[in-house]
């Protein structure tokens, strides 16, 4: 018979046995989550560090299309309803139908980030800010906890949690991987996942959403499997409404696990058709309201969306090729070892490794093309680094799930620090190239702050509210102007994006923008022999920048420069705002040190009232005419 001091120590023994695991397994899931959200912040952090008491709160991504989804919040911030422009200004009404955009009618993001913005008062493009803390977090989470219920071990799926959202960028060969190769064209720099909310908010959901359905087909109990269905069928319904990337590679992967798992294991075909028919019905329900905003999107979207009718397969995709050589390893692997293919583990990686064929080729089916090299950029490149990390598992884990030998072991150790040290060259190179024009767009805000609080005076003392228009031709301004204010610019690169403007109408506010940036024929002739990005896209259109069916750019030809350089030239030499679709400017803003020409402004505008504001100044503007 056992003393009271024995069974003491056995108690205290096992105690600290089992604190000592709780310990290490929470450790295991908090170091991805730390590690990679340190590295999401970096960049952030030193825009800060570099401002110090002169940091206006802009985000350090806040460029291009970021811009653009920050201008949609921004406007719904402003009490502007679903249906709205930012980039002309306009809501829906009788008078002014807006028709339906991939913005309102992919509403799930923009509400909830406004709202939450509104709640916690700060600006649209300081949410973004922490749109990127709380995403990196989840999606380390969201990856982990899909690992963990393959494969029962916390040192993978620690592994995976880091190596999937440091490595996608690099899977896709773009940011410093394409620097380093000089490969072109150079679509998109750090974690291509945080890419404002398209397609950072559903992007944690993706994951759950896999998650939901690898549990649904295994749960053993029926309670169990309906949860978990209709958990999924909830997840991929916030998908529909959040990206159409994300929720159609989650349809499309969906689809090829069944398929797989009606081939290799039938005994089971019953349970995982259940599973399908309650999260098809749950998608069904999304796609019913979903098809019909579609239906009522602008005659206008699918012309500047580059929507492209072909049948014509492409297997140049990065991840497409480095799936193709998953699966054939993962066939060798059951071949050497003399096993079957229809273990569970193997048809899940299996299945993800053969979805960028499917979503990359769905036009071989469908007959349409949109912009297919952002599955590539967003979505299938990190599908393919989680059936990486489940293939280096499965050949180390044997027939033993959830018990690595130690050589693997190691190897998934070296594989955690070769992720996180990529994942930081991502994170600080990128910071480093892009901080100058982080800090020109933070300086932007105090000159975009300042035309508000001038309006919300004027409005608060009884003037008229109205929707103003601001010029200004520097880069790190005219895209912030309807991220900061309720004012509309008189031309961005959005300006037609919401399918409120035509090609052609969208060129001639762009030639209203050039002449009053006093940019003649002969430097916009310059412009377009170098190539300057924001010349040649609003002249010649994304054709001319972005491949499209996995051809290389359309180059610009002498007789289409020259047509455009003799347009241009008649636009500015009989140019008169008062017959022109460009609306009335309200205010100016011109960068304080530069020796910008008012020729064009100072001859149909008086000029007045300026106001210094730092690295910019801001004029107020009354019409001759």
């Amino acid at each position: 018979m056992k003393d009271a001091s024995t069974y003491d120590l056995n108690r205290f023994r096992f105690t600290s046995s089992v604190l000592l695991q709780t310990f290490r397994k929470c450790g295991l899931v908090a170091v991805p989550v730390i590690a990679v959200t340190l590295l999401a912040i970096y960049p952030q952090s030193v825009l800060i560090k570099e401002r110090g008491e002169r940091y206006q709160g802009a985000d350090f991504k806040m460029a291009l299309d970021e811009a653009a989804y920050a201008a949609y919040v921004n406007s719904l911030m402003n009490g502007r309803p679903r249906l709205n422009d930012p980039f002309l200004g306009k809501s829906n009404s009788k008078d002014t139908p807006v028709p339906e955009s991939f913005y309102s009618i992919q509403f799930i993001p923009p509400v909830v980030i406004s709202t939450a913005a509104r709640i916690a008062g700060i600006p649209a493009y300081s949410a973004f800010t922490f749109l990127t803390l709380i995403v990196s977090a989840m999606t380390c989470l969201a990856v982990f906890y899909f690992l963990k219920s393959v494969t029962r071990d916390y040192l993978v799926s620690a592994v995976g949690a880091i190596a999937v959202p440091c490595l996608g960028t690099a899977a896709a060969l773009q940011g410093q991987l394409a620097l380093r190769l000089d490969l072109e064209p150079i679509l998109i720099e750090f974690f291509a996942f945080l890419r404002s909310y398209q397609p950072a908010f559903g992007f944690p959901f993706l994951f759950g959403f896999c998650m939901a359905v690898w549990e649904s087909f295994t749960a053993a109990g029926s309670r169990r499997r309906i949860i978990c269905s209709l958990t999924a069928g909830l997840l991929l319904f916030v998908l529909i409404f959040s990206y159409f990337y994300l929720w159609t590679t989650a349809v499309a992967w969906a689809v090829c696990l069944v398929c797989l798992w009606l081939i290799f294991r039938r005994q089971e075909a019953r349970r995982a058709l259940g599973s399908l028919s309650i999260i098809a019905a749950a998608g069904v329900c999304a796609l019913i309201p979903y098809i019909y905003l579609l239906s009522n999107r602008s005659t206008k979207t699918d012309e500047i969306q580059l929507l492209v009718h072909t049948r014509m397969p492409d297997f140049s995709s990065p991840s497409l090729i480095i799936g193709l050589a998953i699966a054939v390893l993962l066939i060798l692997e059951a071949w050497r070892k003399s096993k079957p293919l229809s273990r569970r583990e193997v048809l899940l990686t299996l299945s993800l490794a053969l979805t960028p064929l499917i979503v990359l080729n769905q036009q071989v089916v469908t007959g349409r093309s949109l912009q297919d090299f952002h599955y590539e950029l967003f979505v299938s490149s990190y599908l393919i680094i989680l059936a990486l990390v489940l293939l280096v598992w499965i050949v180390g884990a044997g027939s033993n799930p959830g018990k690595v030998s130690g050589a693997f072991k190691i190897l998934f150790i070296l594989m955690g620090v070769a992720a996180t040290v990529w994942g930081y060259v991502e994170s600080s190179r990128y910071t480093r190239r892009q901080l100058r024009w982080a800090i020109g767009r933070d300086e932007a805000i105090i000159a975009l702050r300042h035309i508000e609080e001038v309006e919300k005076s004027n409005a608060e003392a009884g003037g008229p509210r109205r929707l103003c228009t601001v010029h200004s031709s520097e880069w790190g301004v005219f895209d912030l102007i309807p991220v900061a204010t309720p004012c509309r610019p008189l031309w961005n690169f959005h300006s037609s994006s919401a399918g409120g403007l035509s090609r052609a109408e969208e060129k001639r506010l762009f030639y209203s923008y050039l002449y009053y940036s006093d940019i003649d024929s002969q430097r916009l002739a310059t412009k377009i022999g170098e190539e300057e990005y924001n010349v040649v896209v609003p002249i010649f259109g994304f054709e001319k920048v972005i491949p499209k069916e996995g051809k290389e750019v359309e180059p610009i030809t002498a007789e289409e420069s020259a047509r455009e350089i003799a347009k241009y030239a008649d636009f500015y030499q009989n140019a008169h705002p008062a017959a022109e679709s460009a609306p009335k400017l309200d205010y100016i803003v011109v960068e304080t040190a530069s020796a910008f020409e008012f020729k064009n402004i100072d001859r149909w505008y008086e000029r007045f009232a300026s106001a210094d504001l730092g690295r910019y100044t801001v004029y107020r503007l009354r019409a001759r005419f």
